[in-house]
């Protein structure tokens, strides 16, 4: 006998449903889709009203925030329904 402890061959690992990975494409979508349109709206916004790079920023940065907040809030109840 080795000195070695016994190790198993191969350990199982969990999958998830494919209509749970569905759900979370759908999810990673629509962050990505709400996040650049916030970006864009930004970059738009603080183009043509401001000239200080400060306020470019904050108003670019708010408009980002909205649109992850927006997608977080439509996402939620798609993950609670989906149980994950």
């Amino acid at each position: 006998m080795s000195d070695q402890p016994e190790v198993p061959a191969s350990t199982p690992i969990p999958q998830l449903p494919p209509e749970k990975f569905r759900v979370w494409d759908q999810v990673v979508e629509n962050f990505m889709l709400k996040t650049a349109a916030g970006a864009g709206v930004g970059v738009l916004t603080s183009t043509i009203l401001f000239r200080n790079s400060t306020a470019k920023a904050l108003t670019l940065g708010f408009c980002v925030g909205t649109g992850f907040g927006m997608a977080f809030y439509e996402n939620k109840g798609k993950v609670d329904a989906a149980g994950l």
